[in-house]
């Protein structure tokens, strides 16, 4: 038997056979298609609940609000952080399915679910069916992974799509492709790839590391992926100079931080492997943060059984490539995390923007928890592994209202209900547009739930913009002839359809919005008389916390009503009259 090559359910192995001589033969259980069916429906119903709970901020961001019509969706991609693939593919997805809660969190959903069986795939063609096994349960039972994939924003289906490039990537190594398979791989890796790269910035890092390590590990397919890469990089660079011609490219933000070595530690042996459940932000402390700390040390002694495994040999070959191929592309992106503070970009890192390290992370544990072969030894870890990670579900499902991955969603859609009701306990005839300050954060959810609640600023003008616009599309295109004069035209024509949208937003307006700095606020923007407004506040910003205390206890206010929802407060308050 060749030992580059060796199957087991049709997978592909790196170094020895699994049955080579003295080597005890895998469990053909890890292959049953009865344990895979388990391990998929457990992780359904892991998910399902997170379908149905009240869309955030970030969500919004993929639902008519912010990509129903062309215009929106055009302004959207020229102020979005990300590239634009994923807002154009809701853009789209809405039009066909709606924008109802679930729908918008289908596609991370079959993202997710479609993630463990191709994590699967690749770990058994690369180490065998029990470490493509085990590198599914970690991935089906990871907070982190469960968080995501029912969360409307792009990250899971990034993370498909790296998993699938990834595959296909090691799949072109193999020499006894067919000229038809080696197409059909050759068109998964390009599309997965391309997705991902217009989908985050960061996977630009992973694009680099796949068109570079071929030349040093001789893959066959090496001038292909060269030539597909190079396509892939010409059109993301153009498209990064038609965003910064037409409005700029954002390059830092208030909530990013630098990435340090002691983040690296956290992203991998904490937030990647617990997601933060055992320590979770704003939350008081117990004694279950002691339990971080064994998961931490069981994660890293497997992570350095799978990298001597890699670096040994027994897990050195898919098809041709060294084992150390892989170890560089789960280092590509912390590599460009590291880089990025060094070139003057000092807030670029959050964890989120790192999950596509995920794959390979968790295919290094997996290469580490398989390597004990003697059948007592296979059960104690599969047994240690299941129990830890049970136990790890339990404590991550008692902390889903805390921050843990991520922020807890704040239940928007119950703060809209009552406002609503707020409003139709008005006097009868009573049609006054009321303001509703937000102090700390934009609350776009409110207008998903109610069109009759708009941000101030979409109903102002965007003549700017769209003078703006207009400029550098005759500059870069020219305004007369193909595409310049078509492109003007349809410029036109969407922002002709803008204005009817803001008039008929203004004509329908109950509750306008406005963030503390825009307009005049409380208390100079209140006038004498019966006048109310409204407030909304995340309890534990301290200082919004601040202007709201100094607001409800002033004695030249009443508080009308108030009520607390899930990391919400409002507040109804009236001038009085003096």
């Amino acid at each position: 038997m060749n030992k580059g090559l060796a199957s087991d359910n049709g997978a592909m192995l790196i170094g020895r056979s699994i049955d080579a001589p003295g080597q005890t033969q895998e469990s053909p259980a890890w292959g049953s298609r009865k344990w895979l069916l388990l391990l998929m429906a457990i992780a359904l119903l892991l998910r399902l609940p997170g379908m149905q709970e009240s869309l955030w901020l970030d969500e919004v961001f993929v639902t008519r609000v912010k990509v129903g019509d062309p215009i929106t969706l055009m302004r959207t991609i020229l102020s979005d952080y990300h590239p634009p693939a994923y807002l154009v593919t809701m853009h789209v997805w809405g039009w066909v399915f709606g924008d109802s809660e679930i729908s918008v969190r289908m596609l991370p959903l079959i993202s997710g679910m479609l993630s463990i069986l191709v994590i699967r795939a690749l770990g058994c063609r690369l180490a065998g069916a029990r470490a493509g096994f085990l590198a599914a349960m970690l991935l089906a039972l990871s907070p982190t992974h469960i968080w995501y994939s029912h969360e409307a924003r792009p990250y899971a289906t990034v993370l498909l799509m790296v998993l699938l490039a990834t595959l296909a990537w090691y799949r072109l190594a193999e020499p006894r492709l067919t000229v038809r398979d080696r197409r059909r791989w050759t068109w998964v890796w390009f599309a997965s790839l391309g997705f991902a790269l217009f989908t985050h910035y960061y996977v630009l890092a992973i694009w680099a590391a796949f068109v570079v390590l071929p030349w040093f590990s001789r893959h066959p397919m090496r001038k292909r992926i060269l030539w597909l890469g190079l396509l892939l990089g010409a059109a993301f660079a153009g498209s990064l100079f038609l965003k910064s011609q037409l409005s700029s490219l954002h390059t830092a933000s208030s909530y990013l931080r630098s990435f340090t070595p002691m983040e690296f530690e956290d992203l991998h042996l904490d937030w990647l492997l617990t997601g933060h459940a055992f320590t979770p932000r704003m939350g008081p402390r117990s004694y279950v943060d002691l339990l971080l700390l064994p998961y931490s040390l069981l994660a890293l002694a497997c992570m350095l059984v799978g990298i001597y495994r890699l670096l040994r040999g027994n897990l050195r070959r898919a098809g041709h490539l060294p084992g150390w191929t892989f170890l560089l592309l789960w280092l590509a992106i912390p590599a460009l995390l590291f880089a990025l503070p060094l070139l003057g970009f000092t807030r670029s890192y959050i964890e989120r923007s790192a999950l596509p390290v995920m794959v390979w992370f968790y295919l290094l544990l997996a290469f580490g928890l398989s390597a004990p072969t003697r059948p007592w030894s296979v059960r104690i870890t599969t047994g240690v592994t299941t129990a830890l990670l049970a136990v790890l579900v339990l404590v991550a499902w008692q902390n889903r209202h805390s921050w843990t991955v991520y922020k807890p969603r704040p239940d928007w859609r119950q703060a809209s209900h009552w406002l609503d009701e707020q409003l139709r306990r008005l006097p009868a005839g009573d049609e006054r547009v009321r303001d509703l300050y937000s102090l700390g954060f934009h609350p776009y959810a409110l207008s998903y739930y109610d069109d009759r609640f708009q941000m101030a600023k979409r109903l102002e003008s965007n003549e700017k913009a769209y003078e703006r616009m207009q400029k550098a599309i005759a500059r870069i295109f020219g305004s007369e002839g193909f595409p310049g004069a078509w492109m003007l035209r349809t410029l036109e024509k969407n922002f002709a359809l803008d204005r009817k949208q803001a008039e008929h937003l203004r004509e329908g307006l109950r509750l306008r919005i406005l963030l503390l700095g825009e307009g005049p606020e409380p208390p100079a923007g209140l006038p004498p008389g019966p006048a109310d407004c409204f407030l909304v506040t995340w309890p534990g910003m301290v200082e919004s916390e601040a202007r709201i205390q100094s607001l409800v206890q002033s004695p030249d206010y009443e508080v009308l009503d108030r009520q607390d929802y899930r990391l919400l407060s409002l507040f109804h308050i009236r001038k009085r009259n003096r």
